[in-house]
């Protein structure tokens, strides 16, 4: 970082042609991309951002204005010429840089400063500190927006000081980047339900079904709040194909018996039992009248 601000320091003593169609930091952010690109994703860390910032400051340099010298001999313009331009390679050029190994369910950020700020972020959040946590998380995503990691940890930070808003804002930003995200549809979920949006909360059950249709976990969820909500026909097949995973997989099965003897016991009450012993039936799952 000292390379760079010396540059800048240094253009104050010269005088070019004006050409102020494009902002600075575009220009700027344009040239760094270019940089960038002459490396592989995995070799790109701080120093090699640095250099290639300097260089599109001396790329830029002849076509900066009189005017664009003399704002950047104040120092807090010079720094948030810089945060701008590391602000937009990250969100216009490394999108593609990121490590996304979709074999692995999440991924660390290729920028090691980026990592560093997860870290600190995750010490905080180690000892509840969960305020200086989300600073920290948000220090990284500044540098790499897409890090699914720090939006996944700054959710559930603002998750545990209640904040439900701005933990549905990043389990959500989270699921966009990574859809397969089960942290993030779990929390996201409870989230809705410590908001009283059971319905969203079902959606994200459906939705975590739909994607790992295998598991049981989804269509218990799902089931278990409708049946919470005393709703317990719309709760029928969800618990029903729940236990017949259980079943098929050898998976432990004592929260899907639990789940279908309170159902069985609402039909019963209603004098609606040989219906749902008709559609376990349909289901494959044999259940004896009581």
């Amino acid at each position: 970082m000292k390379k760079i601000i010396f540059f800048v320091t240094s253009l104050l003593y010269f005088t070019f042609q004006a050409n102020a169609q494009v902002a600075l930091d575009q220009k700027v952010s344009s040239y760094t991309c270019d940089c960038l690109r002459n490396y592989a994703p995995e070799e790109i860390d701080d120093e090699i951002m640095e250099n290639c910032i300097s260089e599109a400051m001396k790329a830029v340099a002849p076509e900066m204005t009189q005017v664009q010298i003399k704002a950047l001999e104040q120092v807090d313009n010079m720094w948030a010429l810089i945060e701008n331009v590391t602000k937009q390679v990250s969100e216009n050029c490394l999108q593609q840089s990121s490590s996304k190994d979709k074999g692995n369910t999440y991924y660390y950020s290729v920028w090691k400063k980026a990592n560093k700020w997860y870290e600190n972020g995750k010490t905080f959040e180690e000892i509840q500190d969960y305020t200086n946590a989300i600073k920290a998380y948000d220090k990284a995503l500044i540098i790499d927006p897409e890090f699914v990691l720090a939006w996944d940890n700054m959710g559930f930070c603002y998750k545990q000081l209640k904040n439900y808003p701005e933990a549905i804002r990043a389990f959500k930003k989270s699921l966009i980047l990574y859809p397969e995200g089960k942290f993030a549809q779990i929390e996201l979920a409870e989230a809705y339900l410590l908001t009283k949006e059971s319905d969203k909360a079902v959606e994200i059950y459906n939705g975590y079904k739909e994607l790992f249709p295998d598991e049981a976990f989804g269509y218990l969820s799902a089931g278990n709040i409708r049946l919470g909500e005393g709703n317990y026909r719309a709760a029928t097949e969800d618990i029903l194909m729940a236990h017949k995973i259980n079943i098929l997989t050898g998976a432990n099965s004592k929260q899907s018996k639990k789940l279908l003897l309170l159902m069985y016991k609402k039909y019963k009450d209603d004098g609606a039992e040989d219906e749902l012993l008709e559609k376990a039936k349909e289901m494959g799952i044999e259940l004896k009248k009581e």
